[in-house]
């Protein structure tokens, strides 16, 4: 899907390696050297990771569906309206359109993907405190997915795609052929569905390890294991600190140099790390390494380099 590099480009779908399967394989060659409960949290990690892998796929074919279903249905009121009329639609009802055309199919399934990728996020918390349940951060947590939902789609998704829509009729109103400017439609939005698929995948990544550290707060918990993939595409930020414990003041000392919180992003933009809260007493009996100051140190010295 896309690489977790060290500059901030976005590596689209057309890459020959994918970036989280790549990912998924190394943690299951950690899992069989590391002790029973390090290996807990590492397969948990796993399902996680494969979720919000799952969450962007997903997208992309969604995308490609609501894409077609829009396109069609423009086709359709072409045929009863002069574009100049639907060129003149206010903002809203421009959306209203996009929506009814398709995209709210994609939401739709953007929240269920959510949903699946929470159950995975608590079966991990499970791991370090058997006790833990949802209902003490389910109001957090609703207020959470619907920002997401509104950041995927009403800040990027949605706009992206109306402002394709709109060019399409401009182009139709000045000077370009009905059948032509719909062609061209159809090229644009699928151009597109990479950006947007690794938007999804950012944003999705930002809300698991959002959720984490609301968890972390409600119950407590200052600790933080930082998991992940040791392989050839990880950035230098994040090999210093792999299967390492944070504390809270640790992580605030963290920068990523790419403008990003690392409570939410790790190291930044397509990073297939995640932060794991756990307890002091899970820390003991897994054996641990708590992170030292040159971890941070070569962390911050490593986000640096390009």
């Amino acid at each position: 899907m896309f690489y977790c590099f060290e500059e901030h480009s976005h590596v689209m779908l057309a890459e020959s390696v994918d970036a989280d399967e790549k990912a998924i394989q190394d943690l299951q060659r950690q899992v069989k050297d590391q002790p029973k409960q390090l290996a807990d949290i590492t397969k948990a990690k796993i399902k996680e990771l494969k979720a919000e892998k799952k969450t962007a796929d997903q997208f992309g074919q969604v995308y490609s569906k609501s894409s077609k279903k829009l396109i069609k249905q423009l086709d359709d009121l072409l045929k009863q309206t002069d574009p100049a009329v639907l060129l003149d639609l206010q903002r809203e009802q421009l959306i209203e359109l996009v929506l009814e055309g398709g995209f709210a199919d994609s939401i739709e399934d953007f929240i269920e993907q959510q949903d699946k990728l929470l159950q995975s996020i608590n079966e991990s918390l499970a791991v370090v405190d058997p006790t833990w349940t949802p209902l003490f951060i389910e109001n957090e947590v609703d207020a959470l997915k619907t920002l997401t939902v509104q950041n995927v789609f009403d800040d990027i998704v949605i706009p992206a795609v109306s402002k394709n829509v709109r060019d399409s009729l401009l182009s139709m109103v000045v000077d370009t052929p009905k059948d032509q400017a719909m062609s061209n439609l159809a090229q644009s939005l699928q151009r597109g569905a990479g950006s947007l698929q690794t938007e999804v995948r950012t944003k999705i990544s930002q809300f698991g390890r959002s959720v984490n550290m609301i968890a972390s707060d409600a119950v407590g918990i200052d600790l933080y294991l930082y998991t992940g993939p040791k392989d050839g595409i990880t950035r230098n930020f994040c090999k210093a600190l792999i299967n390492k414990v944070l504390t809270k003041d640790q992580l605030n000392k963290l920068n990523n140099n790419q403008g990003l919180s690392v409570r939410s992003s790790c190291g930044g933009y397509n990073c297939r790390h995640s932060l794991s809260p756990v307890t002091s007493n899970f820390v003991e009996l897994a054996n641990l390494e708590l992170a030292k100051s040159k971890d941070i140190s070569d962390a911050n010295s490593g986000a640096k380099k390009r």
